[in-house]
């Protein structure tokens, strides 16, 4: 898209256009297989159409499969690209001026890019490398052809209206995946809550401990393990949404819980030896994605009992 554009911007003559006939627009792309001609339109986007959608597909097999049907005119369909959805790898196979066939609608098929992705709906297979690689065809239409940074222009095929296809289905992640496309990325923030902190609370149960070497800060809460509904939380208020690492910090003991329950703010719980590893941020989770606002992790005294839970820090980072 930006080679073959700044050319004819540049007047240059055809013979060097030529030179750029089978690469693809993307300049990242890894591969141009071109589509049977039976299988797209044609056409001098965005001059004959703005192009103001991008269409996300799910292949129900792989990326190389989808690119090598379209090639077949028996498919009668095609899509403008292709991502492996383990590798990420890119496969080109309609131009972008020209009008892929993947909607299932024509007015969008003319107003829009078609990305196809491997992979299966009823699978939550699709890696993160894969996600990153589409975005960047994805933002690159936003910048180039304007399209809106949002989910009504940026649609999953199964929102195009008349579809009767389900893809991408409900495992696409569709929060991390407009994180990836923004024309504007937030430069990633740090939020610590210490036990210390106004976004930390816990009942009177929970004592306060100073002794500990390597605790963070001046002090932290502790309390004993016991078949209890009992949490100290620590709440952050996020800037912006996407996708964030939460780590915890605690001093470590042999009295500590082997198991310690943090509950993050998805609800899903993660447990931690607090025996070992004190003194330094450990990670409860590499990726989580959440929305802009207070945000609350949890740390539960309910667990193997004859030990006590220590409560210290709380980091958010991201979005990443």
């Amino acid at each position: 898209m930006r080679i073959i554009t700044a050319a004819i911007a540049a007047g240059l003559v055809s013979c060097t256009l030529g030179a750029f006939a089978s690469t693809p627009d993307l300049p990242s792309c890894d591969a141009y297989w071109p589509a049977a001609t039976c299988n797209y339109t044609a056409s001098s986007r965005p001059s004959a159409y703005p192009i103001s959608y991008i269409v996300i597909h799910k292949a129900e097999g792989s990326a190389t499969s989808a690119a090598s049907w379209f090639q077949n005119c028996a498919a009668a369909c095609s899509a403008h690209f292709s991502f492996s959805n383990t590798s990420g790898y890119c496969y080109q196979s309609v131009l972008e001026k020209n009008i892929a066939w993947h909607a299932g609608n024509w007015w969008y098929n003319c107003r829009s890019v078609g990305i196809e992705h491997g992979g299966y709906t009823a699978n939550n297979d699709t890696a993160t490398v894969c996600y990153n690689e589409s975005a960047i065809e994805t933002k690159s239409c936003i910048i180039y052809y304007t399209v809106t940074w949002d989910r009504t222009h940026i649609k999953g095929h199964s929102e195009v209206p008349g579809a009767t296809h389900t893809d991408p289905g409900v495992y696409w992640n569709w929060t991390y995946y407009m994180s990836k496309c923004n024309p504007n990325p937030v430069t990633p923030q740090t939020y610590v809550v210490d036990n210390t902190s106004g976004g930390f609370s816990c009942s009177s149960n929970w004592a306060t401990g100073t002794s500990a070497s390597d605790k963070y800060g001046t002090s932290y809460r502790w309390r004993s393990t016991a078949a209890v509904s009992d949490v100290a939380q620590w709440t952050a208020n996020l800037a912006n949404s996407g996708s964030f690492k939460i780590s915890a910090w605690w001093s470590q003991g042999s009295n500590r819980s082997p198991a310690a329950p943090y509950i993050l703010p998805n609800g899903n719980t993660v447990h931690k030896n607090q025996q070992t590893n004190g003194g330094s941020w450990q990670t409860l989770t590499s990726a989580i994605n959440l929305s802009s606002g207070n945000r609350t992790t949890k740390l539960s005294c309910w667990a193997a009992t004859g030990y006590v839970v220590i409560a210290d820090a709380i980091k958010y980072y991201g979005p990443q």
